[in-house]
């Protein structure tokens, strides 16, 4: 796992919140892949779901300083960081509608791998911090729209992990097919603090998500599915939680243990 910390000046007059839209972000970032290498950059915006990647943006006083990606494979971190390294040592102006960033510092960081997410000590409990709008897409409604859950139901929040866990871990490490449904039925909400805040996909696209602090409290004595259900807190931090995490959902930091 790669963590890839990108900050930002702005040339003008800096971007508040509401500004930025998800589609945006992947654009200027897509933009710059592009000038460094389309066909690679090409390959990456057509993997298909569960992408290799999450990306979310960093507000600091409620204004764009940067952006946060979390990535699961070396190709796509070692592209994603000499792309935005350039970016920092040739002084590119980037730019998100009308505004103009420069970026100003870029960092990656190497996080744990499958096998040592999974040696834990399996315990009981883990929090997550929800730091972006989290939204769970259910099913489609009148017109194909799709419906979206905007609560930390246990077995949402760990799917995509799951998921992306099952997609991208070496076969050695894949895991039981059966424990999403030992999630649905072990694992509950034990605290919560949660707050209802939008986020723009795209321009005139307004989402619902929940943001803030939630922690889960496994029920059952079985070692080995907590192992995994604590390695699934952990890669959550690269890989999103929820729908549309290559757009700026679902960002969350990880807790062992629920206080």
């Amino acid at each position: 796992m790669y963590q890839i910390i990108v900050t930002f000046t702005a040339v003008s007059s800096p971007l508040s919140r509401h500004e930025v839209t998800g589609k945006g972000l992947a654009g200027l970032t897509f933009k710059l892949l592009d000038q460094v290498d389309v066909a690679e950059a090409t390959w990456l915006h057509e993997q298909p779901p569960p992408k290799p990647y999450s990306m979310a943006p960093i507000f600091t006083n409620k204004l764009l300083t940067g952006l946060r990606f979390g990535v699961l494979t070396e190709r796509t971190a070692v592209f994603l960081h000499r792309a935005w390294k350039n970016a920092v040592k040739n002084g590119d102006k980037l730019r998100l509608g009308p505004h103009r960033l420069i970026a100003t510092y870029v960092q990656c960081r190497q996080g744990p791998g499958f096998a040592e997410m999974l040696e834990n000590d399996a315990a009981a409990d883990l929090r997550l911090r929800f730091l972006t709008p989290t939204t769970f897409s259910q099913s489609t409604g009148v017109g194909g729209k799709p419906i979206y859950l905007l609560l930390p139901e246990p077995r949402n929040v760990f799917t995509q992990p799951f998921r992306v866990w099952q997609t991208f871990a070496p076969p050695p490490k894949k895991l039981p097919a059966d424990w999403p449904e030992w999630c649905a039925r072990q694992v509950l909400v034990s605290r919560h603090q949660i707050q209802t805040e939008p986020f723009v996909a795209k321009k005139g696209n307004v989402h619902l998500g929940f943001t803030g602090d939630v922690a889960f409290l496994a029920l059952a004595e079985e070692p080995f599915y907590r192992q995994i259900w604590q390695a699934l807190g952990q890669l959550a931090v690269y890989s999103g939680v929820g729908a549309k995490t290559a757009l700026g959902f679902g960002a969350v930091t990880y807790h062992q243990g629920g206080k």
